[in-house]
Parts: C-alpha cells; sequence; structure tokens
C-alpha cells in the first residue's frame, strides 16, 4: 500500500469498494504491513471487513490475539515434548520482531525465557534489547545459535532443505505465514524429531478474535481469550495423531481440517465432497 496517508486511504477505499462487489464472501482484516487504521478506510465502503476500532463496534488490533494463540500454543508443545509448559530457562530465537513478534517476546521474557533475538530493522532489535535485557543475532548467523525454540515471526519460506540440518532446536513455533518453503519439510523436520507447530493452526488467534465481530453475539475480549484456547487442544489433537499414525504434523493438521470442514459443510446440507 502507498505511504503517503491521502493516497494510502483512497487505495483501501478502492479495495473496499472491490470487497463490497464480492457481497459478503470474503472478510478484509489486518496483516504484515496493515493497521487498523486503513481498515476504517475500508469500513467506509463496506461492512465485510473486520478488526476495526473498539469505538466503531469493532475488536481493534489482532496482533495481541495473535501474539497470545502463539504462546499458548508454544506451550502446549512444550508439554508435549519435554512433560512440562513451563518456558522458564527456554532458549528460544525469536525471528521478527513486529507487532506480533514483540508482544510474544515480551510474554516469553516475562516467563523467564532466555530470548535471543533478530530483526531487519536494527531498531527493533534495539528496543527488545532495552526492553528485555536479551541476546541479538545477526540474521544471516542466527542458525550458528544453540536454542530450543525456533520462533519464526516475520515473512515465511525460511525452513528450507538447506537450513534444517542446522537446526539445534526440538520444537519449531512461530507466527509467521507459509514458514515451510514446501510441504516436504515438515517431513524432514519429523525425521529429525523436531516438533513442527502447522502454523496456520497455531497463528489462528487474530483471526479468531475478529470472526467474533461477525458472529451474532458479538466480540468481547473475554470471550476471544476463551476461544483462544482452543488452539492448545487443536495442537494436543495434532500431535497425538501425528504420533499415532507416524505422519508429520502439517499432515495431521490437514487431515483434521479436512474432517471438520466436510462436517461442517454436510450439516449444512453441502452433499458435495469438495475436500
Amino acid at each position: 500500500p502507498p505511504a503517503d496517508p491521502d493516497e494510502r486511504g483512497g487505495f483501501f477505499r478502492r479495495f473496499g469498494m472491490f470487497i463490497d462487489s464480492l457481497g459478503g464472501n470474503y472478510v478484509a482484516a489486518e496483516d504484515i504491513g496493515v493497521s487498523v487504521s486503513d481498515m476504517v478506510h475500508i469500513r467506509a465502503m463496506t461492512e465485510w471487513v473486520a478488526g476495526i476500532p473498539t469505538e466503531m463496534g469493532g475488536s481493534g488490533n489482532p496482533a495481541p490475539y495473535t501474539a497470545h494463540g502463539v504462546y499458548l500454543g508454544m506451550k502446549q508443545a512444550v508439554l508435549h515434548k519435554h512433560d512440562t509448559d513451563s518456558l522458564s530457562g527456554m532458549r528460544i530465537l525469536v525471528e521478527g520482531l513486529g507487532s506480533v513478534g514483540y508482544l510474544l517476546a515480551k510474554k516469553l521474557h516475562n516467563e523467564g525465557a532466555e530470548l535471543i533475538v533478530c530483526d531487519v530493522n536494527e531498531l527493533k532489535v534495539q528496543k527488545a534489547l532495552d526492553k528485555f535485557g536479551c541476546k541479538s543475532v545477526p540474521l544471516d548467523y542466527r542458525f550458528d545459535e544453540k536454542f530450543d525454540i525456533y520462533s519464526p515471526n516475520a515473512l515465511g519460506g525460511t525452513i528450507t532443505a538447506e537450513m534444517i540440518p542446522k537446526l539445534s532446536c526440538s520444537i519449531v513455533a512461530g507466527a509467521a505465514n507459509n514458514q515451510l518453503v514446501d510441504d516436504q519439510m515438515a517431513n524432514l523436520l519429523m525425521e529429525r524429531d523436531i516438533l513442527y507447530v502447522p502454523d496456520f493452526v497455531l497463528n489462528a488467534g487474530g483471526l479468531i478474535n475478529v470472526s467474533l465481530e461477525k458472529d451474532p453475539d458479538g466480540w468481547s475480549e473475554d470471550r476471544a481469550v476463551r476461544k483462544l484456547s482452543g488452539i492448545a487442544t487443536n495442537l494436543e489433537d495434532i500431535f497425538t495423531q501425528s504420533a499415532r499414525r507416524q505422519i508429520s504434523t502439517l499432515d495431521s493438521a490437514i487431515r483434521l481440517a479436512v474432517h471438520r470442514l466436510s462436517r461442517t459443510a454436510y450439516r449444512r446440507g453441502c452433499k458435495k465432497d469438495f475436500w
């Protein structure tokens, strides 16, 4: 989107007109580089947008809920892998200190985790160093470090066949979308006994939060936080089925998603199998 405020407003209002033409088949919300104020421009043109300010009847910035969901899911992964859900003393590489990554780092720090942080933006790195007293590492050298958990929270595609042998961790759990360069990476992680927490399950907190704006019962902070507990429950199902069937956690997550979508479609009268 344009950086100039006037151009940016027009850009998102035009986007809102396009979304409105879809008649509710698509609902917009925040993502990387997009703010609550951008959603206000979209809302001026269509009702099919979420993540609008609380004073307009929305839920506001979804980033805190995304970060909280990742935090809960990471604890569930540690419980599954190490029989404790405590992150105290865990050495965690937090890659990406944007709106979600920074809030996640704060939660991890407050629980006593030992943080290693990296980001392309040196100002964000310095802020984390000042607030958390943690260690930083250049992006190009991050996998030379020893850590228990790798948490990618920036752009996707960081998990490749070339980097997997460099990982010293037992868990991969972060908010970034499309972390795996392709699905085969999930199998390679499994072969190395590294528990991969599927990104589309782990980072669902923000989406869960904004979805309540369109729910008949409406959004409230308490209701959103209660809903986020389902992330950990879903992950334990995924981990258990992965171990039982000897399939990757990615395959296990996809199977669970397909099962639920098919069941919901059937209940709503759709007899055709789209999945």
